[in-house]
């Protein structure tokens, strides 16, 4: 058995992973799976889950890009979180006609939808690279529009761990659009 090392550039951070090679017989032709994830293969998938979510942050931003909030008045709250990824996806749209007549060809985001940990309302979460917030504000008309700046950190991992925690089922999420 020999055991490699695997370097990991995500933007300022280098992650060193260490695992074992194993050299088996050919390629063996696999059946069809049938049976749920072990317990230990859900812990191995949600730590590699982890990590794709942290890297794809901290390679794609930068400090000075934005974090933003989207939350829902009552008059316009979504029935469930089909619909309220169907108002985020509309939102995008509307976001990517404004920066295409700009001139911008293209948006690159990091995007989440889930429920608020206190009273369980849904609300989107986003990074976004910097850009004219009136475009950001103007463009969502179905509550308030929360915009920070990216700190000036060389490492995300904490903010991609929130993110990912509002994707659980069990805090009401579904997924991470990109």
């Amino acid at each position: 058995m020999q055991v490699w090392d695997k370097l990991i550039y995500s933007g300022a951070v280098l992650e060193r992973e260490r695992y074992q090679l194993f050299r088996g017989g050919g390629i063996k032709s696999r059946r069809p799976n049938t049976r749920f994830s072990t317990d230990r293969q859900r812990k191995l998938n949600t730590i590699n889950s982890k990590k794709k979510l942290t890297r794809l942050i901290n390679s794609n931003f930068v400090p000075g890009d934005l974090f933003v909030t989207l939350t829902y008045d009552s008059e316009f709250y979504p029935a469930d979180i089909e619909k309220a990824d169907r108002d985020l996806e509309n939102y995008f749209r509307r976001i990517k006609y404004a920066l295409e007549k700009a001139g911008i060809k293209s948006l690159k985001y990091v995007a989440v939808t889930g429920r608020g940990s206190k009273r369980g309302r849904i609300h989107h979460h986003f990074i976004v690279p910097a850009m004219g917030l009136e475009i950001l504000r103007s463009r969502w008309k179905r509550g308030n529009v929360k915009i920070k700046p990216l700190k000036n950190y060389r490492d995300y991992t904490g903010l991609a761990l929130y993110l990912y925690t509002i994707t659980q089922p069990e805090n009401g999420g579904n997924k991470v659009t990109t």
